[in-house]
């Protein structure tokens, strides 16, 4: 996720041209509150910034005149508010309760639903952490009415000044010092803040100036180029108000900065991958019927390997049910028959292994044992003489003559003999 931030913070960045840091100040006397202005305007230009344009302790009227006449239109606006109305105090960062229950110790008998409150990390023992009522801040915003729709980001109190004072001011860390501008004082040591007062009136009536890349700065302009700055060092920072309206204008700001480079990014992508794409499936249509026309043959061979292969089991199952799948020696029971046949014997038919014709269904077997032989001799003794010749085989149980007719009147007779096997 921080790689993310980091890549979108990058385009933002290359993309934001300028920047407008803006202060309002409510300072509040006995004829009532005024409000000035502290505004200037950032260039980011190849990773250097520059103050282009800027403003001091102008009122209402003279600094919307000036953002009208000076300030290009759509410029992203920075807005920071500091005033007597917004209460500030410092807390060691382990004391959470306190954090947790700011708002009703600084303010009794409210309900923390109606305040603003914003923190910021001195370092890591304190905070420092700033309270206003919500509705002062949609006053100040609702009074921004000329530009508020070009406001991305809101916040209060004077605390961008830490992030940059080792910058702006020139001190030994190791010894107490005092930073007085304005209406603020700062007393830090060590980067610890010992103490600090905001008041509605100058704390000091200079104007030191202090020289920023060459560019004279008037010290109303601290606080405003502390946040400029602050922003084009972390343009997705969360320490901020989460005011919703400015929320959902930075939304769009950005979207109007990345969305617009990356659509047009996905769609440069987009039609170089048709592109591509277009020529991958030319060539690979090709290959595909080359392959389509070879897939076809192998699964036309591959049908026929299977319809052989399902004839071979129904041929096989056929003869598994039938009890003739074993090995049979018919060619020897042929032979041994045969070659002991005496000319005056004629074979007319030898059933080996013959049907069972008793039990003819879908499920028909086949008699292993019995051997048929159905033929013609000259006399009942020429077959009594066969028949005592095949006894003596050794393979042979018995034998039965079925069947036996002679017409006296004819020369040959049939019979019809059967074999049964050891």
């Amino acid at each position: 996720m921080q790689a993310l931030n980091k890549i979108f913070e990058f385009f933002i960045l290359k993309l934001t041209k300028k920047i407008l840091a803006v202060e309002i100040i409510e300072i509040r006397d006995q004829q009532g509150g005024q409000f000035f202005y502290n505004a200037l305007v950032l260039i980011n230009e190849n990773n250097k910034v520059q103050i282009e344009k800027k403003i001091v302790q102008a009122d209402h009227t003279a600094f919307q005149k000036w953002v009208s006449e000076d300030v290009p239109p759509g410029t992203p606006i920075v807005l920071i508010v500091n005033s007597d109305k917004i209460l500030h105090r410092i807390i060691a960062t382990n004391d959470t309760d306190n954090y947790s229950n700011a708002v009703t110790e600084l303010i009794p008998n409210s309900d923390p639903k109606d305040f603003f409150i914003q923190s910021y990390p001195l370092n890591d023992s304190t905070i420092f952490f700033s309270v206003t009522r919500k509705n002062y801040i949609d006053t100040i915003y609702e009074m921004s009415d000329s530009f508020k729709k070009d406001v991305i980001r809101l916040s209060i109190g004077p605390f961008p000044i830490f992030s940059m004072h080792k910058a702006l001011f020139k001190h030994d860390e190791k010894e107490i010092y005092r930073i007085i501008f304005d209406n603020y004082s700062f007393v830090l040591h060590e980067d610890k803040l010992l103490d600090y007062a905001i008041s509605p009136y100058r704390l000091s009536n200079d104007l030191d100036q202090i020289s920023v890349a060459g560019e004279n700065l008037d010290t109303p302009l601290l606080i405003p180029f502390s946040y400029g700055i602050n922003y084009l060092l972390h343009p997705l920072s969360s320490s901020n108000l989460e005011y919703s309206t400015v929320k959902n204008n930075e939304n769009n700001f950005i979207f109007n900065k990345i969305g617009k480079l990356i659509t047009v990014s996905c769609v440069s992508i987009l039609f170089i991958t048709l592109l591509v794409s277009t020529v991958v499936f030319a060539v690979y249509q090709n290959k595909y019927q080359a392959l389509s026309t070879h897939f076809n043959l192998i699964q036309k061979r591959s049908e026929q390997i299977l319809a052989e292969k399902e004839l071979y089991r129904k041929k096989k199952d056929i003869l598994d049910r039938s009890g003739i799948s074993i090995k049979s020696a018919i060619a020897y029971y042929s032979d041994q028959i045969t070659s002991s046949l005496p000319d005056d014997i004629f074979l007319k038919k030898m059933n080996i292994h013959p049907l069972n014709t008793k039990n003819i269904d879908d499920n028909f077997q086949f008699i292993n044992n019995k051997i048929i032989i159905e033929g013609n001799c000259y006399s009942s003794n020429d077959l009594n003489n066969w028949i005592s010749l095949l006894k003596k085989n050794n393979w042979i149980s018995s034998i039965i003559i079925t069947d036996y007719k002679q017409n006296h009147q004819e020369l040959l007779g049939s019979f019809s003999i059967e074999i049964t096997q050891i």
